[in-house]
């Protein structure tokens, strides 16, 4: 992974990169402090430039313990959007079905015939985006012309929508809290944005990794 991962970046003029993978927890430890200076020169990366966080997905996040669902999660991440990190994951119900097919092959073909079947499945997304602006503009008795531009732009128009809504409640609810709570919090987040070793300040101090409810520990 490490070999992929920082082949992958090199010559990269980008300042952060975030690196969405299951187990982002594991395979973080000692990634700075000891493996990445095991790699060939020309494989390392200057940190001083280039800025390299980790997420869990959001599906796989659940099955991780309570300490990773904060530190690991895309809900607190800063620029993001809604973005779920499972988008590589759903290719496999399709690609599942070349295994029967490639399991005989020989190391070349077989790697020649995964590649073909990925560049078919990323064609058939940008197919779908057409034929989903297709259905909507037909649904919406809108015109005839459409293309992936104007269904994409419906899409961030949604958004900023969906944006100004949450601001508007988020507002509402700060109202209800003392300027006090109000400026510890945001102080707390914005120290652990530019540091993750710092306190999260969406973890609940209380230490207990269970909750009683009646008879029932969850």
């Amino acid at each position: 992974m490490d070999w992929i991962f920082f082949s992958s970046i090199q010559k990269t003029q980008l300042q952060k990169i975030l690196v969405s993978y299951d187990i982002a927890c594991q395979w973080g430890q000692k990634l700075w402090s000891y493996r990445h200076g095991l790699l060939p020169a020309r494989l390392q990366v200057n940190t001083d430039r280039l800025c390299v966080d980790t997420v869990i997905p959001k599906f796989h996040l659940q099955a991780h313990k309570p300490s990773c669902h904060f530190t690991y999660s895309l809900n607190f991440r800063v620029g993001v959007g809604r973005t779920d990190g499972e988008g590589i994951e759903r290719d496999w119900s399709v690609l599942n079905h070349a295994a029967s097919s490639t399991k005989e092959m020989s190391e070349g073909a077989r790697h020649d015939a995964l590649d073909n079947a990925w560049a078919d499945w990323n064609y058939r997304k940008i197919v779908s985006l057409r034929e989903s602006n297709r259905i909507y503009a037909a649904l919406s008795c809108a015109n005839n012309v459409y293309d992936i531009a104007s269904f994409l732009l419906r899409k961030l128009l949604e958004a900023n929508r969906q944006s100004e809504l949450h601001a508007e409640q988020f507002a509402t609810f700060c109202e209800s809290l003392s300027a006090d709570a109000l400026s510890k919090w945001e102080e707390m987040a914005v120290l652990w944005e530019d540091d993750p070793k710092n306190p999260c300040p969406y973890v609940a101090e209380s230490s207990r990794e269970s909750v009683t409810y009646g008879s029932m520990v969850v």
